[in-house]
């Protein structure tokens, strides 16, 4: 699997796993769900060296729009990948 590969199939991973959360209120709550999913998944993926999600008080706030940032840097590679997904009803 190629590098690209790799990273699309992580991109795809989170935001799947964001998209389940559409309907759900923008909420501290909601944040603490997406972010324990998102580490649990990126935890055990195979080719992820280290990762880090953002998905609290920075960088959302009062509205539908919910944001959701994840650093992810993978085996073999010198830098993080950064992926930025917003997701509103």
């Amino acid at each position: 699997m190629t590098s690209l590969q790799r990273k699309n199939e992580v991109q795809y991973l989170v935001k799947y796993n964001v998209e389940q959360f559409v309907f759900e209120p923008n909420s501290q709550a909601t944040w603490r769900k997406i972010s324990d999913r998102l580490n649990y998944i990126l935890a055990r993926e195979a080719n992820v060296e280290d990762f880090k999600v953002l998905c609290d008080s920075t960088n959302n706030g009062p509205g539908n729009d919910l944001w959701v940032e994840a650093q992810v840097k993978f085996e073999g590679d010198s830098d993080f990948t950064n992926l930025s997904l917003r997701v509103s009803a």
